[in-house]
């Protein structure tokens, strides 16, 4: 949370003096504030680990293998490492876990980082 808490005060002190630094600056904040919309969705859903295949699983659930096992048009997303961003899932997950994903959605990178 303490990266979106530092864009958030970076973007409001943008703000706050575009009027005194004119419109490109007020664009510039507009722009980065466009540009957290689509970086961070709000509604993404945490990573779950369920266990080993032998369920159908939801969005941002996992241990899938193969894209049948996994809900509706989701696809199993295949990660190498536990810091590998699963599309429109939040959290870091279990290292080397496969997730059912829509790969449509947008990444979230991981808040917290070792």
């Amino acid at each position: 949370q303490q990266p979106l808490d530092s864009f958030i005060y970076i973007l409001s002190s943008i703000m706050k003096r575009s009027s005194t630094f004119g419109p490109a600056l007020s664009a510039l904040g507009m722009s980065l504030a466009l540009a957290l919309v689509v970086i961070i969705p709000v509604n993404a859903k945490e990573l779950e680990f369920r266990g080993p295949s032998g369920y159908l699983y939801d969005e941002c659930q996992g241990h899938c293998v193969y894209n049948w096992q996994c809900a509706g048009d989701l696809q199993c997303i295949k990660r190498d490492g536990k810091l590998t961003p699963v599309p429109g899932c939040s959290g870091l997950g279990k290292a080397d876990v496969n997730y059912c994903a829509n790969p449509d959605k947008p990444i979230v990178q991981p808040a917290d980082t070792p």
